[in-house]
């Protein structure tokens, strides 16, 4: 599993790009090392398109980069192109409606969007 983060623009937003296995054996690690690269940002993009396996570890990992997110109201938004493991357990968690988009310029474009301050009754990128 590899992790790759690339800054978007002058935007303050975080392209991370994960490759390989997110399972239980390598998400306790990863979220360390993520949660420390998503700090001070304004928007947050996990593309998890080539993602090979996504299991309950996965799951839990994304919840706590979105809640990490929510707590500092920054955007986040997960590509997880249908058909993907990402996508299908995402899909069965309930999560991918607010998280998930197909394309990276779709997630992009989301993130761009300013969000709501914190404590609207909006909905946004987070997670129960």
């Amino acid at each position: 599993m590899t992790v790759t983060a690339q800054p978007w623009g002058s935007s303050g937003t975080v392209i991370l790009t994960c490759v390989g296995e997110i399972d239980i054996r390598v998400a306790p690690t990863l979220r360390a090392q993520v949660l420390d690269l998503i700090r001070h940002r304004t928007g947050v993009i996990i593309d998890l398109t080539s993602v090979s396996f996504f299991d309950s570890a996965a799951v839990r990992l994304v919840d706590d980069i979105a809640r990490e997110c929510a707590h500092h109201n920054a955007a986040v938004k997960a590509v997880a192109p249908p058909g993907t493991p990402a996508r299908r357990v995402l899909d069965i968690v309930g999560m991918a409606a607010l998280l998930a988009t197909d394309t990276l310029d779709a997630a992009l474009e989301a993130v761009a969007r300013p969000l709501p301050p914190s404590g609207s009754n909006t909905d946004h990128a987070t997670t129960s």
